[in-house]
């Protein structure tokens, strides 16, 4: 079971957020403790999973990258998060409440074209009663998030998708759907 966090363990933790290259020396100096007992706290955080560092795209001042953002109203989310998962253009999908119950973030250098993609995961579900799209212009703060280089050119996406052979659809659904599809959920910019 994991520990409350005390003053201390939140100290830490706001210290590697604001600089994450903090050596436990500097964060003891600055805190006024042991390099030791910060040491064993960092531990610690990460062993109950309060903190963990990670790398990725930080995608607040990124502009070669665009993030999207799919709200999904969905009818079995377990089996919908199950399969999503697997697909390299999902950043992260989050489980909610309300008229949308599934958040999903996906990344692409190539605004156009990610309509396909959309449908692909999105319109060809079973699961999907609804579903909406929004382009992610601003981020207030810091965002990282790993990603697939690979799969994140629009140029080779239907090569990728073709290959990948995880897709919800790959087995049983139809090909990507050409960009600026009537069925897209997604209006492609111009």
């Amino acid at each position: 079971m994991a520990s409350k966090l005390d003053d201390i363990d939140l100290q830490i933790v706001d210290s590697l957020q604001e600089n994450p290259n903090l050596s436990h020396s500097e964060i003891a100096k600055k805190l006024g403790r042991s390099q030791p007992t910060i040491s064993n706290r960092v531990k610690s955080l990460i062993k109950q999973n309060h903190y963990a560092a990670q790398f990725g795209v930080n995608f607040q001042d990124n502009r070669d990258i665009s993030l999207i953002r799919i709200d999904a109203r969905v009818t079995n989310p377990k089996s919908f998060l199950d399969r999503i998962q697997l697909c390299p253009l999902v950043l992260n999908c989050f489980k909610g409440t309300g008229d949308f119950n599934i958040f999903a973030l996906i990344a692409t250098t190539e605004i156009r074209g990610i309509d396909s993609v959309v449908d692909q995961l999105f319109l060809n579900s079973p699961d999907v009663q609804l579903f909406k799209t929004e382009y992610i212009d601003t981020i207030l703060n810091k965002l990282v998030l790993p990603i697939d280089p690979m799969a994140l050119s629009m140029a080779n996406i239907k090569k990728y998708c073709d290959s990948c052979q995880k897709c919800i659809n790959y087995h049983s659904g139809p090909t990507l759907l050409p960009a600026g599809s009537p069925k897209s959920g997604l209006m492609v910019l111009k």
